[in-house]
């Protein structure tokens, strides 16, 4: 029982690292193509290299 625990525990661990990463790089990155880019929501300022 302990070791589906732990492989969940690490498995969320795991997911939102990389959605933080995925997160870090939209917003530092620009998109030219689009003829619509909404504004970003403040809460990405936090994700910026840059601020």
């Amino acid at each position: 029982m302990n070791t589906k625990k732990d492989t969940a525990k690490k498995s969320a661990t795991l997911a939102a690292k990389v959605l933080t990463n995925v997160l870090k790089a939209d917003a530092n990155s620009t998109a030219c193509c689009f003829a619509y880019q909404p504004k970003a929501p403040e809460e990405l300022l936090r994700f910026r290299r840059q601020k």
